[in-house]
């Protein structure tokens, strides 16, 4: 989901803009935030994005520059909502958007604050026991992504899962 946020973030923040990535955190969730000093959308824009599970992707956040097709955001809109319908422990899961045209956009999910170090020790033990060319793989992958070359991202993410499989590295 940050993946995402980001890459939209960049997409519509023009040369010398700025992109950042927040955390806050409550004693109930944390609080991811993807900011941006880009191009901003429509107050009909942030409604249609917050209150709508479809919408029509040609009308919103067309600009000169181009535009996405908001499956990204509709997806990370989408995965906290399934997270909600799981149990009451993600009842503070929640996703919106705060934008002013001209001015930037703020997009932010919530999660449970059990999950994110949940997440972090799952992930640390997987990397721990990942062959160092497995990074160099994901590290590639991100990059293709990034640059819009999917075909070489999937290529790249599958020829690190077959390395997990294989022995790991001892130093």
């Amino acid at each position: 989901m940050v993946n995402t946020l980001v890459d939209n973030a960049r997409k519509f923040t023009p040369s010398g803009g700025l992109v950042s990535v927040r955390l806050d955190s409550t004693d109930a969730y944390v609080e991811v935030s993807v900011c941006d000093t880009g191009i901003g959308l429509s107050q009909e824009d942030v409604q249609a994005l917050c209150d709508s599970k479809v919408y029509d992707p040609n009308s919103i956040g067309v600009t000169d520059a181009g535009k996405g097709f908001g499956f990204g955001i509709m997806n990370c809109k989408g995965i906290i909502g399934s997270y909600r319908k799981l149990s009451s422990l993600f009842n503070v899961c929640d996703f919106g958007v705060e934008s002013e045209q001209g001015s930037g956009s703020r997009f932010w999910f919530r999660l449970p604050r059990v999950l994110p170090v949940l997440f972090f020790l799952l992930s640390h033990l997987a990397l721990q026991a990942m062959p160092q060319r497995c990074y160099e793989l994901y590290d590639s992958a991100f990059a293709a992504n990034v640059d819009g070359r999917y075909a070489d991202a999937y290529l790249l993410c599958e020829n690190a899962l077959q390395q997990t499989e294989a022995p790991v590295d001892t130093p």
